[in-house]
């Protein structure tokens, strides 16, 4: 019958169409390796075009973060064949660490750029503000120090714990504020 027909030609058609078609982590894999690309593409090419623009160089700084965080992020979930909890432990760590550098530069970013003589007129008032060098200098300080903390030990991070159904477990260290 012609329903019958049309019924074939339909199955068939998605047959093979169903050759070419991916996954949702197939595209979860290329959209993300893609915008780690991205991004590392317009980190050099601003940190190259002028290297000595202090704003270049914090934006470079930034992406980078996020492209380590990124890449961490993406390797410390064990969905990946050869995962195992050592491998995703460390990489958790360093999506901790990259995660506070990620925020640190990107404060820095928006400081330089959106304050270029670092100062900021208080609206309606004759008062300027400034943040004074030993402020952001303990900013600094405090951003490398936590970061290093993070990714080195197991203070806020302990490790990935393997479930027997498959799944996994997250041990969060002492210093873990949640």
């Amino acid at each position: 019958s012609f329903i019958a027909k049309k019924h074939d030609m339909y199955y068939s058609s998605v047959d093979s169409l169903s050759k070419y078609t991916m996954s949702g982590e197939q595209i979860t894999t290329y959209l993300f390796f893609g915008s780690v690309l991205l991004n590392s593409l317009i980190s050099i090419y601003t940190f190259v075009y002028n290297p000595r623009n202090k704003n270049n160089r914090l934006f470079f700084y930034f992406t980078l973060s996020t492209v380590v965080w990124l890449v961490s992020l993406y390797f410390s979930i064990p969905s990946y064949e050869g995962a195992t909890e050592e491998i995703t432990t460390t990489f958790a760590r360093f999506a901790y660490g990259g995660g506070i550098f990620f925020s640190y530069f990107l404060m820095s970013f928006f400081y330089y750029f959106l304050f270029p003589l670092q100062e900021v007129t208080v609206p309606f008032t004759k008062y300027t503000l400034r943040i004074p060098t030993w402020l952001r200098t303990l900013f600094t300080i405090e951003a490398f120090t936590l970061a290093i903390v993070a990714t080195f030990t197991p203070l806020i991070y302990q490790k990935l714990v393997f479930l027997p159904d498959g799944g996994f477990l997250d041990e969060f260290g002492p210093l873990f504020l949640w």
